[in-house]
């Protein structure tokens, strides 16, 4: 194996400038691509469960295009480490983390698709993928020292084919000064000290409402932290 790296040393040490670049450039992919795939593995085995009949007897069945796959001993259905995640039955496997990065820096969808050499409906599938993502991963209890309180956001029917109102010019608020309810979405957001986070659209911000959405996410004994608001 020694002997291998030092050969592949002395030739990457002898290529063109610009080939070195397109070398360390696909390296840099391999990396980015198997450690997506790497964590998605550790994640799956921490669990070890079939995810259709939740049976804790599954074994490894085989290696289709280099990505291990499971079988249920109990249900006899086989699965990879994907699944019930956004990244099932995606392709590109080296493009996932570029595309996160994209997406991290704001960039649009056509942008986003020529930097990482993919067509525009990948890239508005993808986006739309890892974007549902927030609402599935959601804390079921948080404990300790919680932190709640609420935020605005804009409303916004962006892509959808019948609006319910009037289009706005980049967002702008219909209403001139202040700010009217329908221009604005409230949501509840808690978040304990071990990083555990829930979060909820708020359709009144009254007790009733807020008992019933945090009834049964508070573990007893914790300690609520929270602005003057009555509520």
């Amino acid at each position: 194996m020694t002997s291998c790296l030092l050969d592949l040393e002395q030739q990457a040490a002898e290529l063109p400038f610009e080939q070195q670049r397109l070398l360390i450039s696909f390296l840099q992919q391999q990396l980015d691509s198997g450690s997506c795939i790497n964590m998605l593995e550790a994640n799956f085995t921490i669990k070890s469960q079939c995810p259709h009949c939740h049976a804790c007897h599954i074994k490894r069945h085989g290696k289709p295009n280099g990505r291990q796959r499971y079988r249920c001993h109990a249900c006899h259905k086989t699965f990879m480490c994907t699944i019930n995640t956004p990244f099932y039955r995606m392709r590109f496997l080296e493009k996932w983390l570029p595309y996160l990065t994209c997406m991290l820096d704001s960039l649009p969808i056509r942008k986003s698709a020529k930097r990482c050499n993919i067509s525009v409906k990948t890239a508005f599938k993808w986006r739309h993928k890892f974007l549902s993502l927030p609402n599935k991963v959601k804390a079921q209890r948080l404990s300790g020292i919680v932190e709640i309180d609420e935020t605005l956001f804009r409303y916004s029917e962006k892509g959808s084919r019948t609006l319910s109102r009037k289009a706005h010019k980049r967002g702008g608020d219909c209403a001139g000064r202040g700010r009217k309810k329908g221009d604005w979405v409230a949501v509840l957001v808690a978040r304990d000290r071990n990083k555990q986070v829930f979060d909820e659209c708020l359709d009144s911000a009254d007790s009733v409402t807020l008992l019933g959405l945090l009834e049964n996410k508070i573990a007893a004994d914790s300690v609520v932290c929270s602005d003057g608001f009555l509520s």
